[in-house]
Order: C-alpha cells, then structure tokens, then sequence
C-alpha cells in the first residue's frame, strides 16, 4: 500500500512541475484572467487531454487494475479554463 502511494505522489509530483512550466507561459495567464480567445482555449484543452492520456499511461498496475492520475490533467484544465478546456 505505501509502495502505491510514493509512486502515485511520485507522479503526481511530475505533473505539479509541468504545470508549474505550463503556468510561466503567457496564454495560461491570459487563461485565468479571462482574456483568452476560442483557439487558445482549444489548443489548451488538447494539452490538458494529453495530460490525461500521459496519466494513463503513467499507471500503476495493483492486484489486476490500474492506479492512475489521469483525471488530474482534465480537471485542472477545467478548474482553470472552464468547461471548454476541461
């Protein structure tokens, strides 16, 4: 069981630092002030997506299922963009 959740918060780590990368960009920042246009929201919500795919993929297989993040991509982009984004 704490072997599941130090490789869960191992990953969950990698995400918190992408996301942190992500933020320093203009377009998340015009984002959450609300100024951000259709096609930037669009091109963020495939990059939100590919985070949910990523965290698929990035599972942890246990007693025949798999422990994964991806959800966490998809709703932070909805957090911050909306139902667009997420």
């Amino acid at each position: 069981m704490t072997d599941l959740l130090i490789n869960l918060l191992g990953r969950l780590g990698i995400f918190a630092i992408f996301f942190i990368l992500i933020m320093r960009f203009d377009i998340c920042r015009r984002l959450l002030t609300g100024n951000a246009s259709r096609y930037e929201k669009l091109s963020l919500a495939v990059l939100f997506g590919l985070f949910g795919i990523v965290g698929t993929y990035m599972g942890v297989p246990i007693q025949n299922a798999i422990a994964n993040s991806r959800v966490i991509g998809v709703a932070l982009g909805g957090i911050l963009g909306g139902p667009l984004v997420g």
